[in-house]
Formats: C-alpha cells, sequence, structure tokens
C-alpha cells in the first residue's frame, strides 16, 4: 500500500477519492429522509438544498428534541451505512494497513455536527483526544473516518498532530464530552487540520490524537466515524480481547403504554 509509510510516520492518512461520491452521498440521503418523517409529523417545511434541509433540522431540534433524537438514533442503524462499513473495500483498506483479522470494535456512527443541534460544546466539537482511551483494543486497531460532504476548516475539519500516535497514551481529564487530552500536552498550536471532499477518506491509528475544528458555518458537518480492531494482534488476545463498551440494556418498562391495539396490529398484517 503505497500510502502506508506516511500512515506508520504520521499516525494517519488522507486517501484522497477512495470512495464513490454516490455511495456516501446515498448514506446521507438516507440518514435525511428519516428526519424528514419527523419534519412532516411536527408540520415542519423544508426549503430546496442543502440549507434549506439543515435549517429545517435546526427547528425540528428547537420544536421537538425527542423526535429530533428519536431519528437521530434510528440513523446509526441504517443499513446503507453498515454495508458500507464492512465492504471489500475497507475490509482490504484495513488489510493493507496491517490488520490481519479486522474487526468492527463498535458500532459505526454517523454525525451530523452543528452548533444549531447540541446543547453543549462536546455534541458538535470534540476536544483532543485519542480513541484508544475508550477502545482500549489492539494495538494496530483503525479508525476510518469518512466526510459525506466537503468539510474545509470552516466547517470544522478533523485535526491531528502527526507522530502522535508513537507518543503513547496520553494523560487525560474528565469531560463533559468523555475525556480530553489538557492544552499543555496537546498544544492547539501542534494541530494540522485535514480537509477533505465527499469522496475522500482518513485512515488513523486509535493512538493519534486529534480533534475536530469548530464548525462556524450554518451548515452541517456530515461524516461516518467506525473503529476496528485486529483479533490476531497478540496483545489483543493476550488481553482476552476486551470490549469496554456497555451492552445494550432494553427498558424494563413500555416506552408507549397500551400500544399496540389489537386493531393496529390487524391492520399492520392486513
Amino acid at each position: 500500500m503505497q500510502h502506508l509509510e506516511s500512515y506508520k510516520r504520521d499516525g494517519y492518512v488522507l486517501l484522497r477519492n477512495a470512495v464513490d461520491p454516490r455511495s456516501v452521498e446515498a448514506i446521507k440521503e438516507d440518514a435525511k429522509a428519516l428526519f424528514r418523517k419527523m419534519f412532516r409529523k411536527n408540520w415542519l417545511d423544508e426549503h430546496s438544498g442543502e440549507q434549506g434541509f439543515a435549517d429545517a433540522l435546526y427547528q425540528l431540534f428547537t420544536v421537538s428534541y425527542a423526535d429530533f433524537l428519536g431519528a437521530a438514533r434510528a440513523a446509526q442503524h441504517l443499513i446503507s451505512m453498515h454495508r458500507f462499513v464492512v465492504s471489500e473495500q475497507i475490509s482490504d483498506l484495513l488489510h493493507g494497513l496491517g490488520l490481519a483479522m479486522p474487526i468492527v470494535c463498535v458500532k459505526p456512527i454517523i454525525y451530523f455536527n452543528s452548533r444549531h443541534l447540541a446543547k453543549n460544546e462536546g455534541h458538535y466539537k470534540t476536544p483532543p483526544h485519542q480513541d484508544w482511551r475508550s477502545m482500549q483494543g489492539s494495538l494496530n486497531s483503525v479508525v476510518i473516518w469518512v466526510p459525506l460532504v466537503d468539510i474545509d476548516v470552516g466547517l470544522g475539519a478533523i485535526e491531528f498532530i502527526p507522530g502522535s500516535h508513537l507518543t503513547g497514551l496520553r494523560l487525560t481529564e474528565k469531560d463533559e464530552w468523555y475525556r480530553r487530552i489538557p492544552e499543555s500536552i496537546a498544544p492547539a498550536s501542534s494541530f494540522v487540520p485535514v480537509e477533505v471532499r465527499a469522496g475522500d477518506l482518513v485512515a488513523f491509528s486509535a493512538f493519534a490524537v486529534h480533534r475536530s475544528g469548530d464548525n462556524v458555518t450554518q451548515a452541517i458537518r456530515w461524516s461516518i466515524h467506525v473503529r476496528f480492531n485486529d483479533a490476531a494482534e497478540p496483545n489483543f488476545v493476550n488481553r482476552g480481547m476486551p470490549h469496554p463498551y456497555s451492552v445494550y440494556q432494553p427498558s424494563q418498562e413500555l416506552v408507549t403504554q397500551n400500544f399496540p391495539s389489537l386493531d393496529q396490529l390487524h391492520t399492520t398484517f392486513t
């Protein structure tokens, strides 16, 4: 793999035109279709273009946070996204980066970041961190980050400290988002922004210190993020293949009381 040298040196690599833009556009449109159902439920108008959708989404966030959250959660389970992150193309890329037996660490996430869709800064702008802190997986674990739109500095381009993957697991402090690496260890001047276009792909070591830039626009920063471990990495095997994430715990109570009625159920199967 021609980019392997820079990946090993910097801890990340930008692969231009690595993905068919139509495939990432399809994922974004699937997510938007979920939100549009909530627009109609709440009688919200959507004007044409990306900004028209964004403005309607911001309004949904304000008038019915519960409906926004419901669609946002549903978007994390899109078949199109899950199909993409386990595609042969992604598998080949991971093998090229040295993962002998790649496995998904935790479910992929589709992000739609904007200060207008956040109750605190950590909901749209991540502080300096290393993904390995929460993953605690294989030493060669890889994170794949795929922009669904063109993302420049103004839209909050992802930023890295080159070579930081070789400096070990850094000290962190508790943060409203999760945990952050303090400024004394990761000074702002050390970060390098990586501007991308839809169809590009960024692969980085889970030890790479990174953060998201500040989206100062009125637009939405759309992206996909998925983490992979190597089930063949000796240290991962010796440590018992740890998975420090909480397993889904279903609610003991019904979300909607007295639902469904027999009539509703019969109508579904008519």
